[in-house]
């Protein structure tokens, strides 16, 4: 698997691949994006304002991955 780009969605969808051969192809000399390179320190939880995901994808198998304490912003 190829993954161009590493920012928040290509780091998630490349180690959604546990156990696939994957290479994330990335510019910069550093993953996650704006995220890592212009220091936003909180990633909204793809989440409205009332809570309710609106955003599905890779990044889910993350988060659902990581413990409950490893994950900051409203439950």
């Amino acid at each position: 698997m190829l993954v161009v780009g590493g920012g928040p969605a290509g780091t998630a969808a490349a180690a959604s691949k546990l156990g696939a051969d994957t290479i994330v192809v990335e510019r910069y000399g550093h993953l996650g994006g704006m995220s890592t390179g212009g220091f936003v320190v909180y990633i909204e939880r793809m989440t409205d304002w009332t809570g309710r995901q609106d955003i599905a994808g890779f990044a889910n198998e993350i988060l659902d991955r990581m413990p409950k304490e490893g994950v900051l912003g409203p439950p």
